[in-house]
């Protein structure tokens, strides 16, 4: 009686046992893919990447717009506080004025930067025009042209010294983006040692 249990029971083919060992490696290749984490650094690396080189790039020029920014402030005051204290100011004394505010620009470009020193004249009426003017690498201001002068130094019959500096920046890294920006500053001086100064050649 048992052999015929046995015998009716279905024999296993020998084809079914790949099909399990197969259905069974699967399994582990995808329970270990899923728990794998070996390169998700890598990718989370690269993803952020770029993101960190546009705040280094943009750090480094805004520090480098910053520092210019402060040299042209103190370009433009050296050069009027220097020229007030003159009561006539020739042809050679003006190249050092000028020559100044290039060495304050140092080391950036020189000839990226433009430096006007003007005297302004602002008559009984509070009317203001340019007495005189010079400029390195730059225009002068027209002698005898009106300027609007700030309502807070605009004091009738008065005499003023107008220190003007402009820088053209090229940024290194967002040039493609921007373009060349012109930064600029400007400062207003009273004459020290007169009520107004001689240009003289």
């Amino acid at each position: 009686m048992t052999s015929q249990v046995a015998d009716m029971r279905t024999p296993i083919r020998s084809t079914d046992q790949p099909d399990v060992v197969e259905i069974t490696t699967r399994r582990r290749r995808r329970r270990h893919f899923l728990a794998a984490t070996d390169g998700i650094a890598a990718v989370e690396f690269a993803l952020l990447l770029p993101l960190l080189l546009l705040v280094l790039f943009g750090t480094i020029e805004l520090g480098t717009a910053i520092v210019i920014k402060s040299k042209l402030r103190t370009a433009a005051s050296t050069v009027a506080e220097i020229a007030n204290q003159y009561t006539t100011i020739q042809n050679s004394d003006m190249s050092g004025i000028l020559g100044a505010a290039a060495a304050i620009i140092t080391p950036y470009s020189v000839s990226n930067t433009s430096v006007v020193i003007s005297e302004i004249t602002i008559n009984n009426k509070g009317d203001a025009s340019v007495t005189w003017s010079d400029a390195l690498n730059g225009t002068a201001r027209t002698t005898g042209s009106s300027i609007t002068v700030p309502s807070g130094v605009a004091v009738a019959n008065t005499v003023l010294l107008l220190g003007e500096v402009s820088y053209l920046y090229s940024p290194a890294f967002g040039y493609a983006m921007t373009g060349p920006m012109t930064m600029s500053e400007t400062l207003y001086a009273m004459p020290r040692s007169g009520s107004s100064i001689t240009r003289s050649p």
